[in-house]
């Protein structure tokens, strides 16, 4: 058998003996006990008939009780056993317990605690020992004894992707308008007289089997509204991101990923109406989207562990500063696949920019014109934020808004939004709060409903980057201004840190700095500091979304302690 071990900060309570005393753990039978976590929960109030719903918010501390013997070869080498062992009593602590047979190692936070002598003058005349009861009051969940670090990712697969074709050159074309290219990325299809233009691709399309999904830029005249598909084989593929709207010369450039089931022999892009239409390239890739842009990324941490834990999370870049933070996570139990960001639901109205300032998402557009945006209405239920970014002239403006569910086009249920005053500074864009306590969806709706949720934003002088509805229910929200202009120790910053309330220090904590060992780290004044948020992180996965303006090549780690409910597993 293994031989197991258990020690209180400094303070060996089964191996070793000092020169003239000893202190012992004893068995369960003389009161050694590990406790348990305590749930905090709530009851609410419900019309069901019987049972309840009753929702766990938190856990109390788990209640450790040890019975230690206490010996010594005479009064004064038991006095120095007890005073040893009070040297370990009555302030944050640890007890490392390696139970028998080789098992990990567990690490239990104390909080506090305190002991008690249970007296036998008899027991310490004639055997020279003292029984003591310690009480232990332990952070709920044991830990690991060393940390996990883990970076952000997009799915459980390594990422991989491939250029099929780099629009180069004509090799594996065909079209129907006249076949060109211009020579570096894309291949053109020449206007025709009428009806759809296409262009088909019949080279190697092999990286589609473990690739699936396949993206290009298509283009066409600006001016026109035509319907863009893409066909493997004959048979449509689904598309799972129309994004990346900007102009190049009297040419709409749109970025277009389709999910291609498996690998065909050719792939025919249709553009209907259009003129003359271009294809930049075709790349497959096994990462399914989930941003139009690289600035903002919606991933997922792995926590590993069999309970919540509490963890710090690191968004950096080697060179260039975030600009206006925003770090979300969530744990969505329903897997709805919602994601917070709104523009990639855009349906119609405003008015494309064409030279916008650097966005966070595809495109921008004039709020001069109503813009309408319709995610699906299976969202989390609960109580949202809406942020929006937004740019102008400097000086003051009116932004109108309104959240509604829509069926089938028809409005119904209750109308929310109103006026918000925006106050900008500047010319940049810049994230504002729109409101803080939506509650969506607006009304209760069937499992399976094909609702969606029709918000409309309008302002004169205002245009519109992205708008986020971040569900404080099941998230947690941390808004921090980095800056933008080139990173500088004291100044802006292209690497920020979010700590966790702890036992040791139980007040959470931003900082903002240049160096990757935080050698000029620092608390962000309340200019920059917008919202801080309590992350939380239940075992499995976790999403976040970050938001970063300044760079597209922000990393997201976290990292914390492997927390369990029993011993630990690793």
């Amino acid at each position: 058998m293994t031989n197991h071990g258990l020690r209180l900060g400094g303070l060996d309570l089964v191996g070793e003996t000092a020169m003239f005393y000893e202190v012992k753990v004893l068995g369960s039978d003389s009161g050694t006990d590990w406790g348990s976590p305590q749930p905090v929960n709530t009851v609410l109030s419900t019309l069901m008939l019987d049972g309840a719903v009753i929702i766990t918010d938190s856990w109390d501390p788990r209640e450790v009780v040890l019975g230690l013997s206490l010996k010594g070869i005479d009064g004064l080498a038991l006095a120095q056993a007890e005073a040893a062992l009070a040297s370990e009593i009555g302030k944050v602590n640890v007890l490392e317990w390696t139970p028998p047979n080789g098992a990990p190692t567990a690490i239990f936070d104390v909080i506090t605690s305190s002991f008690t002598h249970e007296f036998d003058d008899l027991l310490e005349e004639m055997h020279g020992e003292r029984i003591m009861a310690v009480s232990l009051t332990c952070h709920p969940f044991p830990r690991s004894t060393t940390n996990f670090e883990v970076e952000a990712i997009t799915s459980a697969t390594v990422p991989s992707s491939t250029v099929i074709s780099d629009g180069s050159t004509t090799t594996g074309w065909t079209a129907r308008g006249a076949l060109s290219t211009n020579g570096t990325d894309t291949v053109i299809s020449g206007a025709v007289s009428s009806g759809s233009n296409w262009l088909e691709y019949d080279g190697d399309l092999s990286s589609l089997a473990d690739e699936p999904y396949l993206t290009t830029t298509v283009s066409w005249l600006h001016g026109y509204t035509p319907d863009v598909t893409l066909t493997a084989d004959g048979v449509a593929a689904e598309a799972v991101q129309i994004s990346g709207v900007y102009l190049s010369g009297p040419f709409l450039n749109v970025v277009y990923t389709w999910l291609v089931e498996s690998a065909p022999s050719t792939v025919r892009i249709t553009v209907t109406n259009s003129g003359e239409i271009r294809v930049k390239g075709l790349t497959s890739s096994n990462q399914e989207p989930t941003a139009a842009s690289l600035h903002q990324k919606v991933r997922y941490f792995e926590v590993p562990g069999s309970a919540r834990t509490e963890a710090a999370i690191a968004v950096q870049d080697d060179t260039d500063a975030l600009g206006e933070v925003l770090v979300y996570t969530w744990a969505d139990n329903e897997s709805s696949g919602w994601a917070p960001l709104l523009s990639p639901h855009r349906t119609s109205g405003g008015t494309l920019v064409s030279s916008p300032p650097p966005l966070v998402a595809a495109n921008g557009y004039g709020l001069g014109a109503e813009l309408i945006l319709e995610p699906p209405a299976r969202m989390p239920a609960g109580t949202y934020a809406l942020l929006a970014r937004l740019w102008g002239a400097a000086g003051s403006h009116t932004l109108t808004w309104s959240a509604r569910v829509y069926i089938n086009g028809n409005g119904v249920g209750p109308i929310q939004g109103g006026d918000v005053t925006v106050d900008l500074a500047d010319t940049d864009p810049h994230i504002v709060p729109v409101d803080a306590g939506i509650t969506l969806p607006p009304m209760k709706l069937p499992s399976g409903s094909e609702a969606v949720v029709r918000f409309s934003f309008e302002g004169s002088g205002l245009s519109f980057d992205e708008a986020w509805i971040f569900n404080t229910t099941i998230g947690d929200l941390t808004w921090v201004d980095c800056g933008d202009d080139t990173p500088a120790a004291g100044a802006d910053s292209n690497r920020l840190w979010i700590e966790p309330a702890t036992v040791a220090d139980p007040t959470p904590s931003v900082f903002i700095g240049t160096a990757e060992d935080r050698a000029d780290g620092r608390v962000p004044g309340a200019q920059r500091l917008k919202a801080l948020g309590r992350h939380r992180f239940p075992p499995g996965k976790v999403s976040v979304l970050t938001v970063t303006p300044g760079t597209e090549t922000a990393l997201a780690t976290l990292t914390g302690p492997q927390r369990w409910f029993g011993p630990p597993a690793a």
